[in-house]
């Protein structure tokens, strides 16, 4: 048996990383294994994923030699090179799990946890010091369960903050984003594999099932009752049961949050954050900052 966090494999990266533009200047990487439940500073890297599909993990999409046919991901990467240049230990992890785990938040949530708990056993190999101080720093996309991480996590940054998932598929409905819903329900799915048959019983007709083009408003809906499917019992469950940190049982976070979001955001409207930063306000969270751009949208945000 092994502890949370503790290091079941590792292994040398097989060939350099780079982001889109050009190779990581550094020395070595490498790549662990840490138990997951069913020097002084580390940058926890998290940015979006946007797949249910294995080829989507960020620790293949930075390899020299990636295929590239999804740029977006290595150009996302070039904001982690930012954090390697000024000498920072950077850790990423396939947070979405085994099963690609895509629009869950559970999941990913504590696997960003048991990857800076796992790094932190790796001194022999990366020479990052065990008592490290530690943030984390996450785009689009637990002090109960990782209270032993208490005396490491210093702050934590992000953007772009997904608190509705129902919302955020109404909102990008019908719009060029429209394909990340189908990805969605694919890593719903993948969670909840009981929900297969409950959503293929809701298609129109066999067309749209074999694609899930991901329509679910409009005159010719992919899913018989269109955008109410949303609010069937089950799938309502499986949504609210990934909402984490708008309700106090889910505990209040003890650091310093710094979130930021675009007004002219056409993917994850800014009330999102909005509400996420009044409720955990109204909870009485001693550190959080919010700004708001008013020029920017969901991509230009990003950087």
């Amino acid at each position: 048996m092994y502890d949370l966090g503790e290091i079941i494999r590792k292994r040398s990266m097989p060939t350099l990383q780079r982001s889109y533009y050009d190779p990581f200047n550094i020395k070595s990487s490498w790549q662990f294994m840490p138990q997951d439940a069913n020097t002084d500073h580390l940058v926890s890297f998290k940015f979006a994923q946007d797949s249910p599909h294995i080829d989507c993990a960020r620790p293949y999409s930075i390899l020299d030699g990636y295929s590239g046919k999804i740029d977006i991901l290595q150009a996302k990467s070039q904001l982690m090179a930012s954090a390697l240049s000024q000498g920072y230990y950077v850790v990423i992890s396939d947070y979405e799990g085994p099963l690609m785990e895509f629009s869950t938040a559970r999941v990913p949530a504590k696997a960003t946890l048991d990857s800076i708990r796992a790094v932190l056993q790796t001194e022999l190999c990366t020479e990052l010091s065990s008592s490290a101080k530690a943030v984390m720093w996450g785009y689009s996309g637990g002090p109960a369960y990782a209270p032993d991480l208490g005396a490491y996590l210093i702050g934590a940054a992000f953007g772009g903050w997904l608190t509705d998932l129902r919302e955020a598929a109404l909102t990008i409905d019908g719009t060029y984003a429209a394909g990340i819903i189908p990805l969605a329900v694919h890593g719903l799915i993948n969670l909840y594999p009981e929900l297969s048959d409950l959503l293929r019983g809701q298609i129109t007709n066999p067309e749209n099932g074999t694609t899930l083009s991901g329509v679910i408003t409009g005159s010719d809906p992919v899913f018989t009752g269109g955008a109410a499917i949303v609010d069937l019992p089950d799938i309502k469950a499986a949504i609210e049961e990934n909402v984490v940190g708008l309700r106090q049982s889910d505990g209040m976070p003890e650091i310093p949050l710094f979130v930021h979001h675009g007004l002219r955001d056409k993917i994850i409207d800014v009330t999102q954050t909005e509400h996420g930063f009044n409720r955990l306000c109204e909870f009485g969270v001693e550190s959080f900052e919010l700004a708001i751009l008013e020029t920017t949208g969901h991509l230009a945000e990003m950087v």
